[in-house]
């Protein structure tokens, strides 16, 4: 199951015992350069929400109920700097 935009891609497995563990689920983010894509974040959490603050992008990475907060630094997604 998948839903897209033009510049985002959204898919999730039915069979969540394939990619949960008890840490979380498995959120992957990938970024598109070219003809391809490539992997620029992954982890075990218990959601990842994507997040544009002024013009920059960010993840909310919920995990044991904690929010971590990470930026986009050109290449990848680095923890924020608070």
């Amino acid at each position: 199951m998948f839903g897209a935009s033009r510049d985002s891609w959204c898919l999730a497995c039915p069979n969540r015992g394939a990619i949960c563990t008890a840490a979380g689920c498995l959120h992957e983010v990938y970024a598109g350069r070219g003809a391809g894509y490539r992997r620029v974040f992954s982890v075990y959490a218990e959601d990842v929400r994507l997040t544009n603050t002024g013009g920059s992008a960010g993840l909310e990475v919920m995990r044991g109920g904690v929010t971590q907060l990470y930026q986009w630094n050109g290449s990848a997604f680095a923890p924020a700097r608070r």
